[in-house]
């Protein structure tokens, strides 16, 4: 007997998913970690995704962080028309990836963070996209960037969201938003420990 995967759930099933839940909890924030882009059906990725971000512009996607996905056609894309200058790309809502940054500096090449207020409170968002990036996607389409280690950069900013200086953006709460690949294989004779990216609330 042969088995048979289930089909995937569409556009609509999540839409009408996700209101579910903001029926139960009008506060609901609906987020993603990447990877909305590129990884696409044909019916989308022959249209540059527009229908897949038109969909989650619909559903009222909150903020998204980058996954690798987002620079398969390149960054100059993702940059420029998938997020557009002062939000005038076709998403409606911010990516951010806070360990993008300019190759040699310390300029980062996405907004790092995002922070929202529900029901009187702020919270921030850090996203973050895996470092192995030069080996996922076509070296020339992020050339210029740098993707430094997603710990160190998560914790860096969550610490600057929770300083206590209202000008650089305060939040209550802060939470990590990313998807990451699977680490590389490592020789079993060295162990490595890995602290939590996640900053306590308040």
């Amino acid at each position: 007997m042969r088995e048979t995967s289930a089909p995937a759930a569409g556009a609509a099933y999540l839409a009408d998913y996700v209101n579910d839940i903001r029926g139960i909890n009008p506060n609901t924030l609906f987020i993603s970690g990447g990877d909305n882009i590129g990884a696409s059906t044909f019916e989308s990725a022959v249209q540059n995704d527009t229908p897949t971000l038109d969909a989650l512009n619909a559903m009222g996607l909150a903020v998204s962080a980058v996954g690798n996905h987002e620079f398969d056609k390149g960054f100059a894309d993702l940059r420029d028309r998938v997020i557009g200058q002062n939000g005038s790309g076709e998403a409606d809502f911010p990516y951010i990836g806070a360990n993008v940054f300019r190759a040699g500096t310390d300029e980062h090449a996405i907004a790092p963070s995002h922070v929202t207020t529900v029901a009187g409170v702020r919270v921030g968002f850090v996203g973050a996209v895996t470092e192995q990036m030069p080996t996922l996607v076509s070296p020339s389409g992020i050339q210029g960037l740098e993707f430094r280690d997603t710990v160190e950069s998560v914790n860096a900013e969550a610490a600057i969201l929770q300083d206590g200086d209202e000008t650089n953006g305060e939040a209550d709460v802060v939470s990590l938003s990313s998807m990451r690949a699977p680490p590389p294989p490592r020789s079993p004779t060295r162990a490595t420990t890995r602290s939590s990216a996640r900053s306590p609330p308040g």
